[in-house]
């Protein structure tokens, strides 16, 4: 449980937590599996769940299925969607056999409701993982973009 908790330390969606509000998030999170080719999320489909990848590897794909992405252990996904309330905005498939964790909406709304600093913690942190998805997305763009140029 101590090396789960040292992780959650590290996961920037946490920064800033202290100690007993990286244990609540821990206690409403459930495990869960992936086999390789399985979907974790489907591009449309309800947000209700952040995921932190414990161990895998996933792909992030369009609603047409063309691969975006891989992204590696450790890291979360779906983080944004989840607060907002937005349908996914990707497909996320397993390449490899992945280890999960799971935050359900319904389970995390409590928290943010009766910590206030939990919940202004949690929509930062996410800002700036989103701020930086951006930045990666258009650093890949621009990339595309100039060996087409140079082609």
């Amino acid at each position: 449980m101590n090396s789960m908790f040292a992780i959650f330390q590290k996961l920037s969606l946490f920064r800033d937590f202290d100690s007993s509000q990286i244990w609540e998030v821990m206690h409403i999170c459930d495990s869960q599996i992936f086999k390789s080719g399985e979907d974790l999320c489907r591009s449309n489909e309800a947000s209700d769940a952040i995921f932190i990848l414990l161990a895998g590897t996933v792909e992030i794909r369009t609603s047409n299925d063309l691969i975006l992405l891989e992204q590696h252990a450790v890291t979360t996904i779906g983080e944004a969607g989840m607060l907002t309330g937005e349908t996914r905005s990707a497909t996320v498939v397993a390449k490899t056999e992945v280890s999960t964790l799971c935050m359900h909406r319904r389970r995390l709304e409590p928290l943010m409701n009766s910590d206030l600093e939990f919940s202004t913690l949690l929509y930062r942190n996410v800002m700036c993982i989103v701020r930086e998805k951006l930045v990666a997305s258009n650093e890949r763009i621009t990339e595309l973009l100039n060996s087409q140029q140079s082609a």
